[in-house]
């Protein structure tokens, strides 16, 4: 799978370490997985970008021009069979994204964790991507109706404040140039104790986020 544009890197790096909470590790674990067919389709967001929501299974199962699975390919068979592989088409560009989401069911609430797949080809472009390291991000997934969903990702922003204030505890590790950013270094059934407690605290901006998309199915 190769990126039509030779930026995408940039792009996806800048949308992934700008303003959202990242993980080294998943934020579900195997018996939390919970896949639902209502997420497939080709969605489009506010701006006219197209979301192309296909299962991974489908896509790993069997290569166009070959009648076996690799051993890779089983290997993530294996790993992501209920997983959606979601394509990002720019509107009016050959730009595009590539990303595995896992959906997860906490408490009652839809959950995506998402991580981003991509090849670049340009000699410079390997040269910055071998430095970065691809992060996963937790997405709360929101069925409005049978034509429209929303996806919000947990913000940074409010991450940093309860790391401020002492309201949680949990593995993480400073990053950037200044350590002005961090990732979160706990396990993944951790990481769903953090996110159980979270749901059930209190407060109305619990999702607040700068990262948001409301999702209208094509027909």
């Amino acid at each position: 799978m190769k990126s039509k544009h030779i930026f995408t890197v940039i792009v996806i790096s800048v949308f992934l370490n700008s303003c959202i909470v990242r993980s080294l590790l998943p934020f579900y674990t195997k018996d939390s997985i919970r896949y639902t067919e209502d997420f497939l389709g080709t969605w489009n967001d506010e701006e006219g970008h197209s979301w192309i929501i296909t299962s991974a299974k489908d896509v790993l199962v069997k290569k166009p021009d070959s009648t076996t699975i690799d051993s890779m390919d089983e290997l993530a068979l294996q790993k992501y069979s209920d997983s959606y592989l979601i394509t990002h088409k720019k509107q009016n560009t050959d730009l595009e994204s590539y990303f595995i989401a896992t959906p997860f069911w906490i408490d009652g609430q839809y959950f995506l964790d998402f991580f981003p797949i991509e090849t670049i080809n340009d000699n410079l472009l390997k040269l910055v991507s071998y430095h970065i390291v691809f992060a996963h991000s937790l997405v709360k997934l929101d069925f409005n109706d049978k034509a429209e969903v929303s996806i919000q990702w947990f913000d940074e922003d409010v991450m940093r404040t309860l790391f401020q204030e002492n309201k949680i505890n949990i593995k993480h590790q400073k990053t950037g140039l200044l350590e002005e950013d961090f990732l979160l270094t706990a396990s993944s059934k951790d990481l769903q104790k953090f996110i159980k407690k979270y749901m059930a605290s209190e407060g109305t901006d619990k999702w607040k986020t700068s990262v948001k998309f409301t999702l209208s199915k094509e027909k």
